[in-house]
């Protein structure tokens, strides 16, 4: 969350934030409780880092980076990244394999998707005042290509089951909600055809086949404004109650398990 103005924005990755699980978000987004980090949230960034900057020069250049290029982004930010990881995890996953991993799967990506996008706007921050809402919005969109579709890239190392709720809320409501409204105060602007989530699966011990995932996600801003009018309403009530049915909801990828511990007590689970 952040202040603008005498206006609190709220980024549309903190409404998937709090969906997911409202203590998260209370630590993250209102504590701002400054915690190691996670293996899977470092490898990530990582990806997000290495594809933005073959994205932006791609604007001008029209062409995608040399393979080892991104690699050697990839492979530096990673390596920034771990140096705030939690070393525990080091217990269950090497670093230098994750990154391998990552490098392997970005090397699909670059191959078989990167070549048939071309971007007019990448890792676009935009804000966006709602009337008649206690909060206003804001995010950062991966990809807005010349044929304006909103793409937005995600990375798991569990096999591919069905796209969950909250990134269709993102992916088809908060993002193209965000596009939209630039263009209504920019003629120059477009307004979202449609959007997708580029889906990137590294090798793990849950998933033998390293692939990506292109999926289509719907628009629906009505949706999102709905949603979002009952998650405002939660965060201005302080309604931050723990999710631990949560498939994320464990030592292993939460970040916060020991302030939740801490504040509500209970065990998280392993």
């Amino acid at each position: 969350m952040e202040e603008i103005n005498g206006v609190e924005y709220i980024r549309a990755t903190e409404v998937n934030a709090y969906l997911e699980c409202p203590s998260r978000f209370y630590f993250q987004a209102i504590e701002k409780v400054e915690v190691p980090n996670k293996i899977a949230l470092a490898g990530g960034t990582a990806v997000h880092k290495a594809l933005e900057v073959n994205f932006h020069q791609k604007i001008e250049s029209r062409e995608d980076l040399k393979i080892q290029e991104v690699n050697d982004v990839l492979s530096s930010e990673f390596d920034k990244e771990v140096e705030n990881v939690d070393k525990a995890d080091f217990e269950i996953e090497k670093p230098g394999k994750v990154k391998d991993d990552w490098i392997e799967v970005v090397g699909i990506y670059m191959k078989d998707t990167a070549t048939r996008i071309f971007p007019s706007k990448v890792e676009e921050r935009i804000k966006l005042k709602l009337k008649g809402y206690a909060y206003g919005l804001t995010g950062k969109i991966d990809v807005f290509d010349e044929y304006d579709v909103v793409t937005d890239h995600k990375t798991t190392s569990k096999p591919y089951k069905e796209l969950p709720e909250n990134y269709k809320l993102q992916v088809g409501g908060a993002y193209p909600l965000l596009r939209q409204g630039m263009a209504m105060t920019n003629q120059e602007e477009h307004k979202p055809k449609s959007s997708r989530i580029d889906y990137l699966i590294r090798r793990s011990p849950k998933n033998a086949n390293p692939h990506v995932r292109n999926i289509a996600v719907e628009i629906d801003i009505d949706y999102f404004l709905n949603v979002f009018k009952q998650v405002t309403e939660g965060i201005k009530a302080e309604v931050f109650p723990p999710n631990r049915g949560h498939m994320y909801c464990t030592r292993r990828f939460c970040k916060f398990w020991q302030e939740c511990e801490k504040k509500y007590k209970g065990r998280v689970r392993e």
